[in-house]
């Protein structure tokens, strides 16, 4: 018998956060052969004594008055614990679950199964583990998403799909996990002994794929594009409405063995399935699994948590991969920290006698290679010498540039130092000078640290520090130099263990060292933004990009002389000019853009747009979706914004689609299952969206300027006389323009509509910079009233 729990709660702190809702249900192997009514569940509404937040009564439709006469969780605290007494406790990452109800004064030992992190070892592949996606794919009938009691039903039900589907794993997998995981204090270790004894029970379970897409089409329009690419001669940029995914299909049919199309690692990922396997699909080595150091990992004699789930992730994933590429395995927090482990490592083995790699380059020499731009920056010196006329078509320019820019570019946390240390002191335990470079690793993040804090920039869109050429003379700065000095020193020492086991974690911490004193010692802030950070998660991180990679480019083409850039919505009215100069491209280089012009698009910016008042936009919303029955999305530069036009739609009555709730994946989703509009999301959100077929219009809140505390465009724009004016509004452009071209796509004859709401347009002198390029997109692009629009 176990015990299913979920909670509500007010927020994501248990220290302050109130728990609102507490739902469970008992159940044992047998629960899916009886009726409702035999199953014992628990069910409370609790009053928390405060106003809900606006975004939980959003997400949980729990409002103020639903709880005004239900009791408080001291009144129920007895109850609940009673009923889970001491089962087993299933839910879905029910840590944090648990962890409210120890805050709040249930003390529990019970053991903990977690249907998140289970689901993720039997289906290790799965772009999301959120409950309503594998509600989706198990075929589980999970109803009132976010309400307690149904969410706990969900995930009892999770749970029992999940024991019946690591029982259908193979014999010999399964005696292989249930020794491994004896070498280990795992959790979870029992259960897996369990699950992998037990008969699954039953026929195979019938399963869904919502993540799964349908293979490209080829069309027309791609056959004859890719022609015009193929037959030009000359370097040449086109202009390629969105999106990628048809065209590289049709270039891999139609491209003669010395191309290598070159795509992001993302869109890589997301094709390489849909690629014939006939193709060469080549990343770099470090991202494919070695079965060689797979298999020496296994022989450890103690496993750490996040080791032994992640080992089993990758030895159900092996048994199907036909690639090898270890961005299919999804590997959650420190189980990424194992992946330096299984991965080919040069300096331990030769790619070319890894088996998964060696498959792909066998390929190459017959058929046109798909690889990804981190592949091609990293070998196109090697691969030119391999073709006397070595040809590159690159997908998403911009996206290429930035791959160049990172290949030179730094970047340190003190875990990754830590983590270096740590490896080498698993293989020699005895080597002192490992011992001493671990606290003093400590020690310069610490100083790093200091400097952070005593000069962060005044920064309302990140923490960020600066690396200025005061700053160089500063006493931390200094005393961090020193402290590189001793760790370099010390360094020395560990040449007296270099091994063949060794070698691979010696080199990291070789390239840490260099990069820590290219930025302390051999500083140049004319050439580099260098800068101090913090994460997501709070950790201080060092970072140095440079200013400028136009040799790099350059050298580039002098080896790839015959390469085409394929670039989205391009176009602006200077024949390429403005995107030859951000992405270092020779001034010669062709220019094809795509001019096609949408008579049957209309795009209406409002005039009247009051920035002092904060309702206008909210209340013309909802005064719009009141009177107006469209498909429509609204896109908001911040997630501040979105979260309050969300809110504001919600007390309203008016069902939406949010990403504030979730992520794009999520949103997905949701789309797939209920098909409601409107759609909020972030502009990036709208870019991954992939049913922008299904919209009619589109609600610009803001015109897209990239975040002035981006990386890459403080050092970009370091390279132009007036950034704002000859950098920051064209890039603006350049954006607007690809989020309008996602909208109306290769259908330029279906009726699309877009409403922009960012004053600037009309009051600021670059405006009709932005007039002038939607007017070029359709001639149907004029300034309004928002009473017009609404009427």
């Amino acid at each position: 018998m176990y015990i299913s729990l979920d909670l509500e709660t007010t927020g994501l702190n248990p220290a302050k956060d109130k728990i609102i809702e507490f739902g469970a249900i008992k159940f044992d192997k047998d629960y899916f052969e009886k009726t409702p009514d035999q199953h014992e569940t628990l069910q409370l509404l609790i009053n928390p004594g405060a106003p809900l937040p606006h975004i939980i009564t959003h997400i949980t439709s729990l409002t103020d008055e639903d709880l005004k006469g239900a009791p408080s969780f001291d009144e129920v605290k007895d109850q609940i614990k009673n009923f889970i007494g001491d089962l087993p406790i299933v839910g879905h990452n029910i840590k944090f679950d648990t962890d409210f109800l120890h805050q709040k004064g249930i003390e529990l030992k019970n053991p903990e199964y977690d249907t998140h992190e289970l689901a993720s070892l039997i289906l290790p592949n799965l772009d999301s583990y959120s409950l309503e996606i594998l509600s989706q794919f198990f075929n589980i009938n999970h109803k009132d998403k976010h309400r307690a009691l149904d969410d706990s039903i969900a995930a009892a039900e999770l749970f029992l799909k999940l024991r019946t589907k690591f029982g259908e794993l193979d014999p010999k997998l399964s005696k292989k996990i249930r020794s491994l995981v004896q070498k280990s204090q795992w959790p979870l270790k029992d259960l897996l002994i369990d699950l992998l004894e037990s008969d699954s029970g039953g026929d195979a379970l019938e399963e869904t794929h919502p993540d799964i897409q349908e293979t490209p089409r080829v069309d027309s329009i791609n056959k004859e594009k890719a022609q015009k690419i193929l037959l030009e001669k000359d370097p040449a940029i086109f202009e390629q409405p969105p999106q990628f995914k048809n065209l590289t299909k049709t270039l891999v049919e139609q491209a003669t063995p010395e191309v290598y199309i070159s795509l992001p690692s993302r869109l890589f990922h997301q094709l390489e399935t849909s690629i014939p396997d006939t193709v060469a699909k080549i990343d770099l080595p470090k991202n494919y699994i070695s079965p060689g150091r797979l298999e020496k990992f296994e022989q450890k004699t103690f496993f750490g948590n996040h080791e032994i789930s992640a080992l089993i992730k990758y030895l159900i994933w092996v048994e199907k991969t036909s690639t090898g590429l270890l961005h299919e395995v999804r590997l959650l927090q420190n189980e990424k920290e194992t992946m330096t482990k299984v991965n080919i490592n040069e300096h331990v083995t030769s790619p070319e006698e890894e088996h998964f790699f060696k498959k792909a380059l066998d390929k190459d020499t017959d058929s046109a290679a798909v690889c990804t731009h981190p592949y091609l920056v990293e070998n196109f010196e090697s691969l030119a010498k391999q073709s006397p006329s070595p040809s590159a078509i690159i997908m998403d320019m911009e996206n290429f540039h930035k791959s160049f820019t990172r290949r030179s570019s730094g970047y340190i946390k003190l875990e990754n130092m830590e983590q270096t240390l740590r490896n080498l002191r698993e293989l020699e335990p005895e080597c002192a000078a490992i011992e001493s470079l671990l606290p003093k690793s400590a020690i310069l993040f610490g100083v790093i640290g200091m400097i952070f804090e005593t000069h962060k920039d005044s920064n309302e869109f990140s923490q960020v520090c600066t690396i200025s050429e005061n700053l160089l003379a500063e006493k931390n700065w200094l005393s961090a130099k020193k402290i590189i000095e001793n760790l370099i020193k010390i360094s020395i020492e560990l040449g007296e263990i270099k091994t063949a086991q060794t070698q691979a974690y010696l080199e990291d911490w070789k390239n840490i060292l260099k990069e820590l004193s290219t930025i302390f010692h051999d500083t140049n802030i004319q050439k580099n933004l260098i800068w101090i950070e913090k994460d997501f998660n709070g950790e201080i991180a060092l970072r140095r990009i440079p200013i400028n990679i136009n040799k790099e480019i350059e050298t580039f083409l002098e080896k790839f002389q015959n390469c085409k850039f394929i670039g989205q919505s391009l176009g602006l009215p200077d024949n390429g000019d403005f995107i030859k100069k951000i992405f270092d491209l020779p001034p010669q280089t062709k220019f094809h853009p795509s001019k096609k012009q949408s008579e049957s698009t209309e795009i209406l910016i409002a005039d009247d747009i009051d920035d002092r008042d904060f309702n206008q936009i909210p209340n013309f919303l909802i005064k719009y979706f009141s009177k107006k029955d469209e498909n429509t999305a609204i896109i908001c530069n911040s997630k501040k914004q979105l979260e309050y036009f969300t809110l504001k739609l919600s007390r309203n009555s008016i069902p939406a689609i949010s990403q504030t709730t979730g992520s794009i994946a999520k949103v997905r989703d949701q789309f797939r299952q209920n098909q409601i509009f409107p759609i909020l999301l972030t502009p990036f959100g709208w870019e991954d969206f992939e049913y922008h077929e299904k919209v009619d219009t589109l609600i610009i809140h803001k015109i897209p300027f990239d975040p002035p505390s981006n990386p890459y465009i403080i050092a970009s724009s370091r390279n132009w006389e007036d950034p704002f004016n000859e950098f920051q509004v064209p890039k603006a452009i350049f954006n607007l323009k690809k989020t309008i071209d996602l909208l109306i796509g290769h259908a330029t004859n279906i009726p699309k509509r877009m409403i922009i709401l960012d004053s600037r347009i009309v009051n600021k002198n670059y405006g009709d910079r932005f007039l002038q390029m939607l007017k070029e997109i359709t001639p149907s692009a004029y300034t309004t009233k928002l009473g017009k629009i609404l009427n």
